[in-house]
């Protein structure tokens, strides 16, 4: 019979590399991009699992700790894992790894949940021997059970504190339906969102007949709850789709107080994401679920982008790089770099701006700008109204 993890990952296998391949990305970018800015890295798994998967695939602690060793900045790594087998596995897969010398002390692997663990993890020597620390951690439990939002808060208050969570709606709806039903207990409900939200939650589902209404709602207000208690600034979706079936899976959640850190998993998810989600979502799709949603973002989110481009340029022109480097550090901006230069191009084809060089204003039309039979646009040029 095959282990529960095995069976997790023959379940979940296009899934679990796409969310791994954006830790991966992910984790590797905030390294460079926070080393400008912190003196020290702490990497938390929360959920560690065994280190490594059945067919050889290596496991998000394995991941992470070849992302620290890549750098040279003082770094520390604290895995936590409740099934005892596991946690076994899990101490061989580190040792076996046979390169964690450079680590600044011996890797942090315990037995439990999180919950048990968090205040000694955060109590680690190195937020006292380097400051300013950067802490990420991956919180990825395999159903609703663990996933508190008194530990996101806590990890979210350090000065560099980062999440990237699984978020379990398939399992969440689920268990929900039991509250109100009266056949599961509410301290799970109690502990994702807070004591003081949870009839919040039972009225969204009591009041609000469909799916997609409930589900949008339902994670607004997960994320608000976050956002509320930890003061994050900016919280990024990224939409799993059940096998077979247009319903939510589950959700991988980051959460960041950085703008650079927005910008750089807004890069990383949009090139991942392979369907369209709403306005505010990014989304991945199996290959037999793909159909022909090809577009990363609804229409409606284009043309919104388009019509506030326009509103901002009758004050004159401006650098493409306002929209491809600031606007995108917007808290509530889920567009990236390259979606502004592509919607730039779009307004430039369809004759409302036009491209200038800033140095002379002189137009720079599209046919001076292409290159392989594609127009390019440089962050350095800028755009202004086209006159009528």
């Amino acid at each position: 019979m095959p282990s529960k993890d095995s069976t997790h990952f023959e379940q979940y296998t296009e899934q679990n590399q796409v969310k791994h391949e954006i830790l991966s990305k992910y984790f590797g970018a905030y390294l460079r991009a926070l080393s400008k800015y912190a003196r020290a890295f702490h990497y938390i798994d929360g959920f560690a699992g065994r280190g490594s998967y059945d067919n050889g695939a290596p496991g998000s602690p394995i991941i992470a700790l070849d992302q620290l060793l890549a750098q040279n900045i003082p770094a520390t790594i604290s895995l936590v894992e409740s099934n005892a087998r596991h946690y076994q596995e899990l101490v061989a897969s580190v040792a076996n790894h046979g390169s964690t010398s450079s680590l600044i002390a011996p890797t942090l692997i315990l037995h439990g949940e999180l919950q048990d663990h968090i205040k000694t993890i955060l109590a680690h020597p190195i937020y006292k021997s380097y400051r300013p620390v950067a802490t990420f951690a991956f919180i990825d439990p395999c159903g609703v059970k663990g996933l508190r939002l008194e530990d996101i808060v806590s990890i979210m208050k350090l000065q560099f504190g980062e999440c990237l969570l699984f978020w379990n709606y398939d399992g969440l709806n689920r268990w929900i339906g039991g509250v109100a039903s009266q056949t599961h207990p509410a301290d799970r409900l109690q502990s994702m969102f807070g004591a003081a939200v949870v009839q919040r939650v039972l009225e969204i589902v009591q009041s609000t007949r469909n799916s997609n209404e409930k589900e949008r709602q339902l994670r607004q207000l997960f994320m608000e709850c976050i956002t509320e208690r930890s003061g994050a600034k900016f919280i990024l979706p990224f939409r799993f789709q059940a096998r077979g079936s247009s319903r939510t899976s589950h959700y991988l959640i980051h959460c960041t107080q950085h703008a650079l850190g927005f910008k750089i998993m807004k890069d990383i998810m949009g090139s991942a994401a392979s369907g369209a989600g709403d306005f505010d979502i990014f989304e991945f799709l199996g290959g037999t679920d793909l159909c022909d949603q090809l577009s990363m973002f609804l229409p409606a989110a284009d043309e919104n982008a388009r019509r506030a481009i326009l509103a901002h340029l009758p004050s004159g022109p401006q650098l493409v790089s306002e929209f491809t480097q600031q606007w995108v550090m917007r808290p509530r901006d889920f567009l990236t770099g390259k979606d502004y230069k592509r919607l730039l191009i779009d307004l430039e084809r369809s004759g409302d701006i036009e491209v200038t060089n800033p140095k002379d204003g002189l137009a720079k039309p599209a046919a001076l700008r292409t290159r392989a039979g594609k127009v390019t646009l440089s962050d350095a040029l800028s755009i202004r109204l086209r006159p009528k």
